[in-house]
């Protein structure tokens, strides 16, 4: 994963938020911005909200993330995702 957003201390101007469902309702699973990301991230069910958000005042080069299907044992589907500026 390629990971380069606008870093503050609270990841509130420029940052990738993941929840566990479909909704900004739904439990968090992290924030996160400047350079620091997570490893791998599972969710509990076969949903999971990748928000974006930007306030476009310092430019930076994005972010890249793979997320991966898996039913049961069973590796079904990888896809990519690239965000950048």
């Amino acid at each position: 994963m390629e990971f380069n957003l606008q870093y503050d201390l609270k990841c509130l101007k420029d940052y990738v938020e993941l929840r566990d469902g479909a909704k900004l309702t739904d439990p968090s699973l992290g924030r996160f911005c400047g350079s620091i990301y997570p490893a791998f991230v599972d969710s509990t069910d076969n949903e999971m909200l990748v928000r974006f958000r930007t306030d476009n005042s310092v430019v930076k080069t994005g972010f890249k993330a793979s997320y991966t299907s898996i039913k049961g044992n069973q590796l079904t589907k990888t896809f990519t995702c690239v965000v950048s500026f």
